[in-house]
């Protein structure tokens, strides 16, 4: 998976004139971590991404995708139906990674339907950039302290920014 910042980015955040080699490598392999600790604490794929998810229908008028903002839906079906055939009957809350029922609910059902669909951000937005790289810079300044020490992160200021991303557990 890619990372969802740059190293230059977490740079930005580090703010040191220059970087050893064995820095930039730190660096390097930090972005990787945030971007894993993000994912972790969000819940959530950010970046555009394809997904085929097996979800459970609710015998109400809206359905939770696990990723979102959804940009495309390819299709939705019966698990226990041929697989090529788009249900309909729905419209998508794309921010909220919902699709509603436009008349009935959706079936009851344990892991009865399949959603094929795209979600997540072309161009993660700055703030999620922000607290990324204030994070990447947290853990920078860490191990050039005391390695030992582990300070509380994300802290209150980088939680706060990823907030609006997290995936609440329905």
């Amino acid at each position: 998976m890619a990372n969802l910042i740059s190293s230059s980015r977490a740079k930005q955040a580090i703010v040191q004139a220059t970087f050893s080699t064995s820095e930039n490598s730190l660096i390097d392999s930090l972005c990787t971590v945030v971007s894993a600790l993000i994912r972790s604490y969000t819940r959530r794929e950010l970046l555009l991404t394809n997904h085929d998810e097996i979800v459970s229908g609710v015998a109400e008028d809206a359905l939770f995708l696990r990723q979102y903002p959804i940009t495309t839906i390819t299709r939705v079906s019966l698990v226990a139906g041929d697989p090529t055939v788009d249900v309909g009957g729905y419209r998508v809350d794309a921010t909220l990674g919902l699709l509603l029922r436009t008349s009935g609910t959706w079936l009851l059902g344990k892991s009865n339907y399949r959603v094929e669909y795209q979600a997540g951000y072309a161009e993660l937005p700055s703030d999620l950039v922000e607290g990324a790289a204030q994070w990447a810079a947290a853990l920078f300044w860490q191990s050039k302290d005391n390695p030992a020490f582990a300070p509380d992160l994300p802290t209150q200021a980088m939680k706060r920014m990823l907030a609006p991303y997290r995936r609440i557990l329905t």
